[in-house]
């Protein structure tokens, strides 16, 4: 697969491969990813990659990515809340949840992530 893209991205001008949620590959297959997306890169010099991923695979992203610039983002009150509300609402068994229960999880779930 990797000699097909090599051929393939070679004559672009430009190209971007977007892989997102690097973190929930296993740690082997994060490897193999980053080591071919490596090896591409290095025959395609325009070629941009954009990878998102939790904190805690930075340590291999910059092993194989020197260059990389890293961009932290963190969600807000209001951005959790409002994910929270958005997947109560798509709750496909809404009578197994009383309104004690969503207002625990409204409340607890923001006040736990912001401790993180």
């Amino acid at each position: 697969m990797v000699e097909i893209l090599k051929k393939t991205v070679t004559p672009l001008q430009r190209i971007f491969v977007c892989v997102d949620a690097l973190d929930e590959l296993a740690p082997r297959n994060r490897r193999e990813l980053s080591e071919s997306l490596q090896e591409i890169a290095r025959i395609s010099p325009n070629m941009r990659i954009f990878l998102t991923g939790r904190p805690h695979i930075d340590d291999e992203i910059v092993e194989f990515f020197s260059k990389a610039v890293r961009i932290s983002i963190s969600p807000t009150q209001d951005d959790i809340k409002s994910y929270l509300e958005m997947r109560l609402k798509g709750d496909t068994t809404p009578r197994a949840m009383d309104g004690q229960l969503r207002a625990d999880i409204m409340r607890v779930v923001p006040e736990k992530i912001s401790e993180m």
